[in-house]
């Protein structure tokens, strides 16, 4: 059966609004940045992050550190209006950790921690991206919903919006006994190893609730290491592609 990505679909309409003295500040240091320059650009960057976590999520660790080493080289803080710079220079330095790291772990913190940088600058701001309405999935498809609640935390993460983290929780509920059907193929030790990885999530979205900014980067590493031990568990993931599945 296939699985459902992870989906991404937003609206960008700003980081802090460029001022004269900003624009002046940038163009003093070779810049011509605009407003709609930086909103494309984020837009850009953005895109770029939502891929890492992506491929992390797909159990493809040196994807994501790929794409965490371009982030680090194609974003330059000190080109930026200066509201901009310091959320920008947290946002490199997380994706030249992420690119060194050495563990999935690793690269899942260095991936939330960029979310938070990014989240920082919107919450600063009020303003940031807007995600479209995506329908929570039906009741009993269990990891559409897990997807879909990991998603929502993302957007709480990166676009500062508290109500997304609620939603997510809410979405996800209690530990949803119908899950265990996906175990139906894997031995006992396998299940309950499983068991313990759906618990944990179900954990993690109730403790970001009530969490500030870094805390929720902290938790929502700890979401992405839950996923990708899961998957590599069970063979599976939000990309997989079971071989003769119809494209």
């Amino acid at each position: 059966m296939r699985t459902v990505p992870l989906l991404l679909v937003v609206l960008l309409v700003g980081c802090p609004k460029q001022t004269a003295s900003t624009t002046e500040s940038a163009a003093s240091q070779g810049s011509q940045v605009s407003v709609g320059e930086g909103q494309s650009e984020m837009h850009d960057r953005l895109e770029q992050l939502t891929g890492a976590r992506d491929a992390l999520v797909a159990g493809d660790a040196d994807g994501a550190r790929a794409v965490m080493r371009t982030l680090s080289e194609e974003t330059s803080p000190g080109l930026a209006p200066e509201g901009w710079q310091a959320p920008l220079q947290d946002l490199v330095e997380a994706a030249v950790t992420g690119s060194e790291a050495n563990t999935s772990e690793e690269v899942g913190a260095a991936i939330a921690e960029a979310g938070r940088a990014c989240g920082s600058c919107h919450r600063a701001a009020g303003l940031g991206p807007y995600f479209l309405d995506v329908p929570v999935p039906a009741e009993d498809d269990v990891m559409g919903r897990h997807v879909w609640a990991a998603d929502r935390m993302w957007e709480s993460l990166v676009g500062a919006n508290d109500g997304a983290w609620v939603r997510a929780r809410d979405v996800l509920g209690p530990v949803d006994e119908r899950a265990t059907h996906l175990y139906d193929d894997v031995p006992l030790a396998v299940r309950a190893e499983a068991a313990q990885y759906r618990s944990r999530l179900h954990g993690l979205a109730e403790a970001g609730v009530t969490g500030g900014d870094s805390e929720r980067a902290s938790i929502y590493g700890g979401v992405l290491e839950t996923c990708v031990g899961c998957h590599s568990l069970l063979g599976g993931g939000p990309h997989a592609e079971p071989e003769g599945d119809a494209p």
